[in-house]
């Protein structure tokens, strides 16, 4: 009979063994990515009421907004800046800042380039670990998506378990909830409604492009991890002949 000890040492190689997993950190990455959206959208909103009171009437880009504001700090000092027609920095109605206020939003405004500076590497880490492990899920749909997939099933091998009708619909729970709750009309698709192919088709057709989309991701994810054989091209292949026999079978209909 196994001792105390042995259980806990098993117990500590089973965990070991889910954490060496390679899409325990793809998940963590983009759910960093979620996390880093919600604050980078924070602080822009801060940065953009701080120049509200400073130059209302500055009309550029979040990122444009934020490197003025990084090397300049307020619109006094933007008399070399090369500013959209029609923006006139010496007929502003905005209060002029302080040093205090200037250093703020110098601080605010670096702070959002350094959250934007992080997110594009978060981008392209995530991108080129689904390039590498999910190859397959990759080339049906893109890498940001197959990551998506993932971290919303909850690891690879939970997708690869999955019905293909849960891959339709997973994303939509609240909707799906709710149609079982006061039977209303049940979702079509969930966060597949991202793929070109099914946000691009006829409403009348999403439904069944979404349907027949889920089926291919389930295989490629049951590819990528039990064998990780890359068979893409030919699901590919399948897919779009799948969906141009439907259109085809329509329009003789």
């Amino acid at each position: 009979m196994k001792s105390q000890l042995e259980f806990i040492k098993l117990a500590k190689q089973k965990v070991k063994h889910e954490f060496e997993k390679f899409d325990v950190y793809l998940v963590q990455c983009v759910r960093t990515l979620d996390e880093l959206d919600d604050s980078r959208s924070s602080m822009y909103n801060k940065l953009k009421e701080l120049v509200k009171l400073n130059f209302p009437e500055l009309d550029v880009s979040d990122e444009r907004m934020a490197e003025l504001y990084s090397k300049f700090g307020a619109r006094e000092d933007f008399e070399k800046v090369e500013l959209p027609k029609g923006i006139d920095i010496n007929n502003s109605f905005g209060a002029n800042f302080n040093e205090g206020n200037k250093q703020l939003a110098t601080n605010i405004a670096k702070a959002c380039l350094a959250l934007e500076e992080l997110r594009t590497k978060l981008i392209k880490f995530i991108d080129k670990e689904a390039e590498t492990r999910l190859k397959n899920l990759s080339t049906l749909l893109d890498p940001s998506l197959a990551a998506r997939m993932v971290t919303e099933a909850g690891g690879l091998e939970r997708l690869a378990l999955m019905p293909a009708s849960t891959i339709q619909v997973m994303g939509a729970e609240k909707a799906l909830f709710k149609h079982l709750r006061t039977g209303s009309r049940p979702p079509k698709h969930g966060i597949i409604f991202q793929v070109p192919m099914v946000h691009n088709a006829p409403l009348n057709e999403r439904g069944k492009v979404a349907r027949t989309l889920a089926a291919k991701i389930s295989i490629c994810a049951k590819a990528d991890y039990f064998t990780g054989h890359f068979i893409a091209d030919k699901i590919v292949e399948e897919l779009k002949r799948s969906l141009a026999h439907g259109k085809t079978k329509e329009r003789t209909e």
